[in-house]
């Protein structure tokens, strides 16, 4: 006996339909959770911590060598010590020595000269910030001008600002003096003379003739 065949049972338009609609959850699915995903923050700067800087800065293109010297109670940073428990000196600039650079075989010269200390946690102590003339270099100037800036980082504020004028090589000049609490607040600034960086250059110069 032959059965007539029924079209009703042969079509596949409901499976088709139920695969579509599968189809459209899963890619749904996809975008939602592309969303929900972060995207990779390729542009975001890391900034080192810092809660105070401490800049110092000298005419452009002067080949004169000035040194920024900060100390606590704890310790003190330099070129010789560019690291401590809790500062940092960001870069030793030497005047236009190490300001040059060889791009595409052109010598390219910046002509800033500035050094930073940055002061990366809250330390109870007393703070003083000397200036040093290290070394004098030939068509530079006779009295160089420093001018020391304390800048409270988060939220900005200028704390402190002066510009000092040195008159001979191995000349020392303090900046400024100041106390911080243990909240970062600073208080009793003064411009006190205080001379300590020539001696640390003694000591580093008998450290390093007893290593010979």
């Amino acid at each position: 006996m032959k059965y007539r065949s029924n079209a009703k049972y042969k079509s596949t338009q409901g499976f088709n339909d139920l695969l579509f609609n599968l189809l459209i959850g899963f890619v749904s699915l996809f975008v939602l959770v592309l969303f929900l995903i972060d995207p990779p923050t390729k542009k975001e700067i890391i900034r080192p911590k810092a809660e105070y800087l401490i800049t110092m800065t000298w005419p452009d293109g002067d080949k004169n060598d000035i040194d920024l010297w900060v100390k606590n109670s704890k310790n003190h940073v330099s070129f010789s010590r560019i690291v401590s428990e809790t500062m940092h000196l960001d870069r030793d600039d030497q005047g236009t020595f190490n300001d040059s650079i060889m791009v595409d075989g052109e010598l390219k010269v910046n002509p800033a000269n500035i050094e930073v200390v940055s002061i990366r946690q809250f330390v109870k102590s007393k703070y003083t910030v000397n200036v040093h003339w290290y070394k004098t270099s030939e068509d530079s100037l006779l009295n160089v001008p420093v001018t020391v800036e304390i800048i409270k980082i988060n939220p900005y504020e200028l704390k402190a600002k002066r510009t000092i004028i040195l008159n001979s090589e191995g000349q020392e000049k303090t900046a400024f003096t100041f106390d911080m609490n243990e909240n970062g607040w600073i208080s009793n600034l003064t411009t006190n003379q205080e001379y300590w960086v020539v001696n640390k250059l003694i000591e580093r110069r008998n450290s390093r003739r007893e290593d010979d």
